[in-house]
């Protein structure tokens, strides 16, 4: 993990943030957090968390850059279905629930279910509008 942390920042930096090889390189650093959580450490679940927040970003950049059908962008949204699927455990504490609109969404559950984008009032919420943006980048909305 250590070299990948290393390595991003100079990939970035000489190929640019849309290259194909800097979205490989943050897809497997998104991959080793969310395998760092399964060793139960403190903080575990933040690495889980941080980990769907990473491959998130890295698939709107992916299936804008490389399209939605490239074997890449298809490899990142079966890594972000693995930390739906397999995790230490979640609690009440884990704020989860904002992210489940993305597991929805590749199960190819469209369109989304409405109570998924938490209004409470009618005004759209922070929440709403970044869920809106990533289902728009993926040509759902």
């Amino acid at each position: 993990m250590k070299h990948l942390i290393d390595a991003i920042p100079k990939a970035k930096r000489v190929l640019g943030e849309d290259h194909a090889i800097v979205i490989e390189l943050g897809w497997r650093l998104a991959q080793a957090n969310y395998l760092a959580h399964f060793f139960g450490h403190d903080g575990y679940r933040g690495d889980l968390i941080l980990s769907i927040e990473a491959l998130v970003k890295i698939l709107l950049r992916s299936s804008r850059v490389l399209g939605n059908h490239h074997p890449t962008t298809r490899e990142i949204a079966a890594s972000l279905k693995l930390c739906f699927d397999e995790q230490l455990d979640w609690t009440l504490d884990d704020d989860v629930r904002k992210w489940l609109y993305v597991r929805r969404v590749l199960d190819g559950d469209f369109p989304p279910d409405p109570a998924d984008f938490h209004l409470r009032y009618d005004e759209p919420t922070l929440d709403m509008v970044r869920q809106r943006a990533f289902l728009e980048s993926l040509n759902i909305l």
